[in-house]
């Protein structure tokens, strides 16, 4: 016999709206690229000659992140260069 008994409702902790499909906070080298719609290479070459604004979040010596959030708010910016995008911000985040 199958059991068809309904399963226990699963509730999210108050103030937390669930979302059907919830986004990273923090992306991959490749999710930023793809966001930015260029290849991983290309990102690192632009990171690197100091065209990509927001600041990388480290943790430890090899896991290295990206707030979705201030790369968004840096794509609507204009895509600034990392000094003036610093600038801006009141020296990085």
């Amino acid at each position: 016999m199958v059991d068809t008994a309904p399963s226990p409702t699963i509730r999210p902790p108050a103030g937390v709206i669930p979302t059907a499909a919830a986004e990273p906070m923090l992306l991959t080298a490749l999710q930023v690229a793809g966001l930015l719609g260029i290849s991983r290479t290309t990102f690192f070459g632009l990171l690197s000659a100091g065209c990509i604004g927001p600041r990388a979040v480290r943790f430890g010596r090899r896991l290295v992140r990206w707030r979705r959030a201030e790369i968004e708010k840096w794509v609507l910016a204009g895509c600034p260069p990392a000094a003036r995008w610093r600038g801006e911000e009141g020296g990085g985040r």
